[in-house]
């Protein structure tokens, strides 16, 4: 265990951060797609969320969305046969995510997971 350690280590030591991470999400995600429903939907599939990131409000004063936090929103609409982003926004932290939605852009036939922040029948229907 510790000879891998050591081998583990100096690895790191000749590759960058980014590369590690790239590697990192290729093995993964050719793992992955191993697992991967036979399922086949007649339309696009989609997934859409929201991720907030919080910033130090001293150095970003304005994404101020409470008394003493900064944030953005990343809105994103995830096209799920390869895991790809179809469309983003980002926003100041104070934005919901259904008002969000309303300005991606959506085709007929589109099939759209999404969390009950996005429900909107109106919308959608």
């Amino acid at each position: 265990m510790e000879n891998n350690n050591i081998i583990f280590g100096q690895v790191l030591q000749n590759i960058s951060r980014y590369e590690l991470y790239e590697k990192l999400f290729y093995n993964v995600l050719n793992k992955s797609s191993k697992f991967t429903s036979k399922h086949k939907f007649k339309n696009p599939l989609y997934s859409m969320d929201t991720t907030t990131f919080d910033l130090c409000l001293s150095l970003y004063n304005w994404t101020k969305f409470k008394k003493t936090k900064g944030g953005i929103k990343l809105h994103l609409k995830l096209n799920l046969s390869g895991y790809i982003p179809s469309f983003a926004i980002i926003t100041e932290a104070d934005v919901h995510e259904i008002n969000a939605a309303k300005q991606i852009p959506y085709l007929q036939g589109d099939d759209v997971v999404f969390d009950r922040g996005f429900n909107d029948y109106v919308l959608f229907f």
